[in-house]
């Protein structure tokens, strides 16, 4: 179904996407595998291949996942986190941190670095204590002291997203999780209390899209490496001038 896929053409991308330093490409082609085959997914795949130079497809269930693989050699089914990547990206350190309270959050974290893979861009998984233990915040704040932007999952630990906010100065992303025992509401149900934490530079993204919340983290990065770049230019301009 059309709706369920984003095909944002190459022409359509911000400039800034195309390679901030060399560290990032255009914004992949995604797909929504939730609910769909796995011959649905090869169709589609193989269009969106024609268009991106790489394509993601989340909530790909394993058999539909085992499909893809062997249809497509080149790419990369992690059923843990429910996502299809052809091809595998060889990524970039990128400065974004995604941190998580539990091995609950794990699929939805693995989602959004796996977004990141797919625009050239490395994250980097921290496991933490959640906000329960005062030492593991303490130790998190000198780790998350070089993010360039933070993804912070609200599974486990649903407060843990306005915790870190409060720890860095880099902009931080709510990913409210989609656990079991959120009943039938899923990550909408802690989605209130992200919203009104007030914590500052804080984001949020729709329950369950690991995948949004790796690509906003990306265009957030993307954009600050290529400001930094033009900087530099302009530095070297005048020094060349003096």
């Amino acid at each position: 179904m059309e709706n369920d896929t984003q095909t944002t053409s190459a022409a359509q991308a911000p400039a800034e996407n195309a390679g901030a330093g060399g560290c990032f490409r255009l914004f992949p082609g995604r797909i929504r595998g939730d609910g769909k085959s796995a011959e649905e997914l090869k169709r589609t795949l193989r269009r969106l291949l024609t268009e991106h130079e790489s394509v993601i497809a989340t909530g790909v269930e394993e058999s539909a996942g085992a499909a893809l693989v062997t249809a497509f050699p080149g790419g990369e089914y992690d059923p843990c986190a429910r996502v299809f990547l052809m091809p595998p990206a060889a990524s970039a350190d990128s400065g974004v941190f995604i941190v998580t309270a539990g091995d609950e959050d794990l699929p939805a974290a693995l989602e959004a670095r796996y977004a990141l893979a797919a625009c050239g861009a490395a994250g980097t998984l921290v496991r933490t204590a959640g906000t329960s233990d005062p030492l593991s915040l303490a130790g998190l704040s000198g780790r998350l002291s070089c993010a360039a932007a933070c993804i912070a999952v609200a599974g486990t630990d649903s407060a843990l997203p306005g915790a870190v906010a409060g720890l860095v100065k880099a902009p931080v992303i709510a990913l409210p999780a989609n656990l079991p025992r959120g009943g039938f509401l899923g990550g909408w149900a802690v989605l209130p209390g992200i919203l009104g934490s007030g914590a500052p530079g804080l984001a949020v993204v729709a329950p369950g899209d690991g995948a949004g919340a790796g690509f906003a983290a990306a265009r957030i990065v993307s954009r600050e490496q290529a400001e930094q770049g033009t900087k530099a230019e302009e530095n070297n301009i005048q020094e060349q001038k003096i």
